[in-house]
C-alpha cells in the first residue's frame, strides 16, 4: 500500500494477535497495560504488526493508530474499556428492540425485487457510532509512512463463499496471499471491516464490503497465525486465555440445559483454532530445525 520514507533504522516485525470474544479482548487490555509499563512514557510500540479479529480486530486497530507511542495507545483502550457498557454495543431497550425485529421482519414481507438488509436479532449502529468517534482511521497511514506501523490485518468471514478474508493495511513489500479457503486483500482499514470482523452470526447483521457481506473472522479462521507470518513477522506475541490442562469439575454429573447446549453449540462455531495452529508452527519449526542440524553435520564431514 504504502512506502516508508523514514531513514530511521528499520524496527524488528514483532507481531502482536489478538483473538475474538468480548471477555478476552477486556483481559488483553490489561495484559497490554502491564506491558506498557515497561517502556518509558513516550516510546513506540514493540510491535510493528498488528493483527485482530472479532472483538480482537477492535483492540489492534486502536493500538495501531498510536505505535509511536506505545503506552498512550493502551491507555485510550484502557479508558474505553472501562467505560464500555451495552448502549454502546447495541440498542438495548425493549421498544428499541422491538422496532428493530419489526423492521426485519417488515423488510423480508416485501417483493423479491427489494433487497432486504442483513438479518441480526440486535441493532449494532451504536457501536458503529463508537468505532467512529475514538477511532482515527487517518492516523494508521501516518504510523506506516514514518516507519513506525508494518502492517495491520483484521480477518472477516465472507458469507458469500465461506472464505476467511484477511483485509490488510500495511507498507508497500507485503504481497496478497490466496491459500485454501483464506486470502489477504489490501486495502484502507474502515469502520465496516471492524464491524464485519465483529459481526457474530444471527445476533449482529452482517456488513457490506464492496459486492459480498462479510461476518465474524473467527467462524473461518482455521489458521490465526497466517496473516502475521504473510506479512513477514519474525515472531509473534499472543495473548492466550486457553488452559492447558483441563480438570473435571467435582460433583455429581448432570445432564446439559439450555445454557449448556447453547455454549457448546457457540464454541463448535467459534473453534478456536489458534492452539492447532501452534501446534503445526511448533512441528514445522522442529522438522526445520533437525534439517539444518543434519546439513551442518555434513557439511563438516565433508559430505
Amino acid at each position: 500500500m504504502s512506502t516508508s520514507t523514514s531513514s530511521k533504522v528499520p524496527q524488528r516485525k514483532i507481531a502482536l494477535l489478538l483473538t475474538g470474544g468480548g471477555a478476552r479482548a477486556a483481559y488483553q487490555i490489561g495484559v497490554l497495560k502491564a506491558i506498557s509499563e515497561w517502556y518509558p512514557r513516550v516510546h513506540h510500540s514493540p510491535f510493528t504488526i498488528y493483527c485482530g479479529t472479532s472483538a480482537g480486530a477492535l483492540n489492534a486497530t486502536s493500538l495501531a493508530c498510536h505505535t509511536s507511542c506505545f503506552r498512550l495507545g493502551v491507555k485510550k483502550l484502557t479508558w474505553l474499556w472501562s467505560n464500555l457498557s451495552t448502549p454502546n454495543v447495541f440498542q438495548s431497550t425493549f421498544c428499541s428492540m422491538l422496532h428493530h425485529l419489526g423492521r426485519q421482519g417488515f423488510a423480508r414481507m416485501q417483493a423479491q425485487y427489494h433487497q432486504a438488509p442483513p438479518f441480526g436479532l440486535l441493532d449494532n449502529r451504536p457501536l458503529r457510532e463508537l468505532l467512529n468517534k475514538v477511532l482515527n482511521f487517518s492516523k494508521i497511514e501516518h504510523q506506516i509512512m514514518s516507519g513506525n506501523l508494518h502492517g495491520l490485518a483484521i480477518t472477516a468471514s465472507n458469507y458469500q463463499n465461506g472464505q476467511s478474508v484477511t483485509f490488510y493495511q500495511g507498507q508497500a513489500d507485503i504481497v496478497p496471499w490466496a491459500r485454501s479457503r483464506a486470502i489477504g486483500i489490501p486495502c484502507q482499514i474502515t469502520t465496516e471491516h471492524l464491524l464485519a470482523s465483529s459481526a457474530i452470526p444471527m445476533v449482529f447483521p452482517a456488513s457490506q464490503i464492496g459486492h459480498n457481506f462479510y461476518g465474524d473472522g473467527s467462524v473461518h479462521q482455521i489458521a490465526p497465525l497466517r496473516p502475521a507470518l504473510k506479512m513477514g513477522a519474525e515472531k509473534v506475541m499472543i495473548i492466550d486465555l486457553n488452559p492447558k490442562l483441563h480438570f473435571e469439575p467435582p460433583g455429581a454429573i448432570t445432564a446439559p440445559g439450555l445454557a449448556a447446549l447453547g455454549g457448546h453449540l457457540m464454541d463448535a462455531i467459534f473453534a478456536d483454532t489458534l492452539s492447532a495452529d501452534l501446534e503445526h508452527l511448533d512441528r514445522m519449526n522442529a522438522i526445520i530445525g533437525a534439517m539444518e542440524k543434519a546439513t551442518r553435520k555434513n557439511w563438516r564431514c565433508g559430505k
